[in-house]
């Protein structure tokens, strides 16, 4: 369902061009080797929220390959995103699953593969599309490192930290994980 006509339902908006924008600043200074005029802060966050504050700049890191790898065209980070989501799908089957029986995960991964929100919301590049693959990934690690797979430590780092980055909602999500960690240590 992500994929069935995701290229002429593409979405085209402001913050679609203004993504297109920023990978191609990103490229281009990373090919004129102009580290210092990377971004290493994101868009502000808009809304009624009455705070100054951005989102994380790793979100434009991310969609630069795949922007390069369309020749800029916007379809080409939402594939990215379109790509992850169904990824999330099968993080889903596989905590389901861990946790009820196969058929619980595969009842769980039915929902949310066929979910109309996050079918809607999986097909586009917008900041917070990402989230669903990297909670999801996150939560695999984190009950992975609790069952003393250690190995699962980098993995988990990463996983939290791109999810702090792509949308200030991540940020208490990732507080709520790493609260139970320190407090095992």
């Amino acid at each position: 369902l992500r994929l069935y006509n995701s290229y002429e339902s593409l979405a085209l908006d402001t913050d679609t061009y203004r993504d297109i924008y920023q990978t191609q600043f990103i490229w281009a200074n990373l090919q004129n080797l102009s580290l210092d005029k990377l971004p290493i802060v994101g868009t502000p966050v808009e809304g009624n929220l009455n705070i100054e504050a951005h989102h994380g700049a790793f979100y434009f890191y991310l969609l630069t390959l795949p922007a390069v790898l369309s020749n800029f065209h916007p379809y080409g980070p939402a594939l990215f995103v379109i790509l992850l989501n169904i990824l999330a799908i099968v993080l889903v089957y596989k905590l389901g699953k861990e946790y009820t029986d196969g058929i619980g995960g595969l009842i769980a991964a039915l929902i949310f593969a066929t979910s109309a929100l996050a079918v809607m919301y999986g097909r586009w590049a917008w900041n917070p599309n990402l989230n669903n693959f990297f909670v999801l990934l996150t939560i695999v690690c984190f009950l992975n490192i609790l069952r003393g797979y250690s190995k699962y430590w980098i993995l988990f780092g990463l996983s939290a930290g791109i999810t702090s980055q792509v949308h200030l909602l991540g940020y208490p999500f990732v507080i709520l994980t790493f609260l139970p960690i320190i407090i095992l240590i």
